[in-house]
């Protein structure tokens, strides 16, 4: 079984949370702004495919910051 290091594994984990949910921001995006159009999918998939491309590198950006202020917010003393 491969194994995975914990930095992989959040960066993994980071990837498929930005992929659902850009899949489903968009899509509702998607339905609100435009309804079932015959293109729907297209549109949906286009919208999909930018979004991720901005989505994924924000949040390897933004999430180690996320973290650290956490962990100061959260820590006993």
């Amino acid at each position: 079984m491969m194994s995975l290091s914990h930095k992989a594994g959040n960066m993994l984990s980071m990837f498929f949370m930005v992929l659902i949910m850009t899949f489903i921001v968009v899509f509702v995006t998607t339905t609100i702004n435009y309804g079932f159009v015959n293109d729907f999918i297209a549109r949906w998939m286009r919208g999909w495919g930018l979004s991720f491309i901005v989505a994924f590198p924000t949040v390897l950006i933004i999430m180690p910051t996320i973290r650290k202020t956490i962990a100061k917010i959260t820590r006993q003393v």
